[in-house]
């Protein structure tokens, strides 16, 4: 730590260095803005004003700078950079990358960082000097952990840095001031103990119950030698070893302090390596190695003195000039005076036709009206087109002055020329910004260095909460942590809001063309419309698409969990039918097959009757042996068998049972294979509603218990536990 009163000349010498340095600059600064103002004497000069309003002459200012500021200014905040993050080398990781961007993008949110660029690039445009500054805070009231914050600055000319620095956008700045006002009371309650006098200026509170206090910013460099070992790493150099090769390396800390002029009010040090604050400079020039900076309407003040003063001329000279004055003879309007003075109070104006003598006289009449002077109208539209030489922008659409554009292109042509002419503001902006994410970058492992939960901001403009530094949140894959491999660049487009409107307008456009896509894309169409009703007309057509086609890291898990209890549902049901239409399939199969083997079986009894037809019409085969007795009846018919007829019939009758046999045997084959099937069937059915049970089961179990969800201001899901 220094010596405190060493840092107190160091810093009251360079305080003196700075205001010498940027006087000239703040000057101009300040006289651009009391311009602008709405001071009845702030477009005029100061001894041309006094010399007319003493003798009563007017002397009126007609704005004609205020709207080509609005419009410089106004089309750099429809196309508001943004800051990003990319590897710096092949170690570098994509994602990490994506997540620190979209950190720095939640800091942004969170501080409203649009407000503090709109007010730099206002002052820049007007003044020529605009600054934005990166600060940190408690995360809470209670809380130890801090983060990071950008501020606007509403009086950039109490900003003073290092006047060496010849960076456009300040980074190079070895030390800087910011300057603050606040009432002698406010100051004894904050300190004490401590001398009540101003710094910079010690008798600045005897002229009024205010202080001044410095914030004062100065980098401390210190060299320390590394030496790269064999391997390709490196290390801090160690006497006597030996290295392939030995460089210093500066190590940067950063010192805060708050001065008054004779005391250091507090001292702490800020994170990261360069001055948090960043100038937003106007149009830059140097001459003989010295900054100049002029604002948009520096060089078109004098065309507006010349606008205003013969606008005073004109109405001067009509000031002189009689409203319409009648003409009559004398004595033509005795008694009528008062009529002709006020012609509004009188329905009839009466006049004699003699005049005063008595001779005859003509009707009155009305004069000729007072005729604007020709040439300051003329010398009024000279000034304004030397305003618009000077600026650059010329007449167009654009700013409410129609020209002689023969179409479309040819206006936006002429539009563009003036959008060109006041480039360099939005890319000095463009510039600053880019220094605001490196400050942001650099700090961040200093700031947030223990493992927490952070939010962070993707490319949808959706709030996430990750961890960092070992942390993690549900749903995360892995933890995430900060270094110094990455760059920042800064792309300028559209705001969200404006691509919300572009999106909307394509997904409509796409719709029409090809209606098959709504079942798939329907849910963003609405998404990004802004009318009412559409947020709630999105999330109903979001149950209805394909899960797969949805991104479940953005879905609301109450609502993905009662989703993929309806999917199930309907999975389970297909299912079912899908069994259904098998076992049926397989119990026709089985069906068909008992069929065809009864058909056999039936064929084989009908073949056997054949044959034993047929036996029975043959004639008994002839043996040498005669029957030992033969008897017959009264008819003459055999009324005994021999032996060969009753061993041939038992034959037959044997084959005829076996047949009933067989028969008998397919119908019980038939009947245990349909039994089977259904037994089969049964099984199936009820083993797949237990399946089905004891997954719907969980997913209900999973959906009664309590779910946080997290959400921001506006509604939009930030995380969910």
């Amino acid at each position: 730590m220094h010596d405190a009163k060493d840092v107190l000349e160091v810093a009251k010498k360079r305080y003196k260095v700075a205001t010498d340095a940027w006087g000239a600059i703040v000057r101009a600064a300040r006289e651009d803005l009391d311009f602008l103002s709405d001071e009845d004497s702030a477009q005029w000069d100061a001894r041309e004003y006094n010399s007319r309003a003493t003798i009563g002459r007017p002397a009126i200012q007609v704005d004609q700078l205020t709207q080509y500021v609005h419009q410089v200014v106004n089309d750099i905040r429809m196309n508001t950079p943004t800051i990003d993050i990319i590897p710096a080398d092949l170690e570098s990781d994509p994602d990490t990358a994506e997540f620190i961007a979209g950190r720095i993008k939640a800091i942004e949110y969170k501080s409203n960082a649009d407000s503090a660029y709109d007010t730099a690039i206002d002052f820049s445009v007007k003044s020529s000097l605009g600054f934005i500054r990166v600060d940190r805070k408690y995360v809470t009231d209670e809380s130890f952990e801090q983060e990071l914050c950008i501020r606007r600055v509403v009086n950039p000319l109490s900003i003073y840095i290092d006047p060496e620095s010849i960076e456009a956008d300040g980074s190079d700045a070895k030390w800087g001031f910011v300057l603050e006002e606040m009432s002698l009371e406010e100051f004894k309650d904050k300190w004490p103990d401590a001398t009540a006098m101003s710094f910079g200026n010690e008798s600045k509170q005897m002229e009024k119950d205010q202080i001044t206090i410095a914030e004062y910013f100065y980098i401390d460099e210190k060299s320390e030698e590394y030496g790269q070992m064999a391997d390709g790493g490196r290390e801090k150099a160690a006497k006597g070893k030996k290295y392939s090769a030995k460089r210093k390396v500066k190590k940067r800390v950063v010192h805060h302090c708050k001065l008054a002029f004779e005391d250091i009010l507090e001292e702490t040090t800020f994170p990261g390596k360069y001055i948090p604050l960043v100038p937003v400079y106007g149009e830059e020039a140097w001459r003989d190695g010295k900054r100049y900076l002029y604002s948009l309407i520096r060089k078109a003040k004098q065309s507006q003195m010349m606008f205003n003063l013969q606008a005073s001329l004109e109405l001067e000279s009509l000031m002189k000039q009689q409203q319409a004055p009648m003409m009559a003879a004398v004595g033509q309007l005795r008694g009528f005076e008062d009529d002709y003075r006020n012609p509004d109070k009188a329905m009839v104006l009466f006049y004699h036709t003699t005049d005063a003598e008595g001779n005859q006289a003509a009707m009155p009449q009305r004069m000729q009206p007072p005729m604007t002077p020709t040439g300051n109208r003329n010398a009024k539209l000279d000034a304004v087109d030397n305003i618009k030489a000077t600026l650059g922008m010329y007449s167009s659409s654009s700013n409410g002055t129609r020209f002689n554009a023969t179409s479309g292109k040819q206006e936006l042509i002429q539009q563009q020329q003036g959008d060109t002419a006041t480039y360099h503001f939005g890319d000095n902006l463009t510039k600053s910004i880019t220094h605001v994410g490196k400050i942001i970058l650099c700090a961040l492992p200093e700031v947030e260095d223990t493992a927490r939960m952070v939010t962070m901001v993707d490319k949808e403009e959706n709030y996430k909460i990750m961890g960092v530094n070992g942390a993690m949140a549900p749903e995360q894959e892995r933890s995430f942590s900060y270094s110094d491999k990455y760059d920042v660049r800064v792309t300028t487009g559209a705001p969200f809001a404006t691509q919300r409107q572009e999106a909307a307008q394509m997904y409509t456009q796409l719709i029409q063309s090809m209606p098959e896509l709504m079942p798939i894309i329907g849910d963003l169409v609405f998404k990004y419309q802004d009318s009412p009703g559409s947020k709630a007309i999105s999330e109903r057509l979001k149950k209805t698409i394909d899960p797969k086609f949805l991104e479940e890291d953005n879905a609301d898990p109450a609502a993905a969990m009662q989703q993929q209890m309806m999917q199930m549902q309907q999975e389970a049901q297909q299912i079912i039918a899908q069994l259904q239409q098998e076992l049926q399939s397989k119990q026709g199969e089985q069906q068909l097959k008992a069929e065809i083997e009864r058909g056999k079986l039936q064929l084989e009894a009908q073949k056997l009757k054949i044959d034993m037809h047929n036996a029975q019409k043959e004639p008994a085969p002839q043996t040498n042996q005669q029957p030992a007795s033969i008897k017959l009846d009264t008819t003459g018919f055999q009324m005994m068998k021999t032996p060969e007829q009753e061993a041939f019939e038992m034959e037959q009758s044997g084959q005829q049972m076996a047949a009933m046999q067989q028969q008998q045997l397919a119908s019980q084959m038939q009947a245990e294979m349909e039994a089977q099937a259904k037994a089969e069937q049964t099984m199936a059915v009820i083993n797949a509603l237990g399946s089905i049970s004891q997954q719907l089961a969980s997913l209900t179990a999973t959906v009664s218990q309590p779910i946080s969800v997290v959400r921001d201001e506006q509604g939009n899901l930030i995380g969910a536990q």
